[in-house]
């Protein structure tokens, strides 16, 4: 074999394998791609959806054991009351932008059950508003009935947000994983061409 065509079969034979380590490569950066994306636009948001909506819940919860001092009407007392309303509603948008991520079916489950126990606490919150702005000791006693309960089923709206928190964490580190996976195998397939 002539020299000249030992050179053109290495050129060829370096272009070729070139080609597929490039093939190769862009398969796999378009792999780590998709899943930082996923990780940045649906994890990481939905993670700060769901603590944001625990939090608001707790905001809620918290306004609710301060506005027992305020006298109805006043403007401390309108303060908490604007203040319930406007995190409670934020809990709401939150819980329902979160439900657009929401994959599996354990999501929505606990999605789910956020609502009804939501919807369960909410007209508890109704009555003990209701009745601290009568102002007289009995509703006021009443009103202590009805915190016990609120503070059960606030635990009972609670717990899915903690459980969806830990669905979207254990999802971003199975797309961690994948990465890592994808990122070894292009780099083994790219050393044995």
């Amino acid at each position: 074999m002539k020299i000249k065509t030992r050179l053109i079969l290495i050129v060829v034979a370096a272009v070729a394998a070139s080609l597929v380590i490039g093939y190769i490569g862009n398969i796999n950066l378009s792999k780590l791609n998709s899943d930082t994306a996923k990780m940045r636009d649906v994890y990481l948001p939905s993670v700060q959806m769901i603590l944001n909506a625990d939090r608001d819940l707790y905001q809620v919860h918290m306004a609710l054991h301060e506005i027992v001092n305020a006298a109805p009407g006043s403007q401390e007392w309108e303060g908490y009351i604007n203040d319930i309303n406007e995190n409670y509603q934020q809990v709401i948008d939150r819980v329902n932008s979160y439900a657009k991520f929401a994959v599996t079916q354990e999501q929505k489950d606990l999605i789910s059950q956020h609502e009804a126990a939501r919807a369960e606490w909410k007209k508890l919150l109704d009555k003990y508003i209701k009745l601290l702005q009568r102002g007289t000791p009995e509703a006021k006693t009443q009103a202590a009935a009805v915190e016990e309960q609120l503070n059960v089923i606030f635990e009972s709206a609670r717990e899915p947000l903690n459980g969806l928190t830990e669905a979207s964490l254990a999802q971003a580190d199975e797309t961690r994983e994948k990465s890592h996976k994808d990122y070894s195998e292009a780099r083994t397939a790219i050393l044995f061409v």
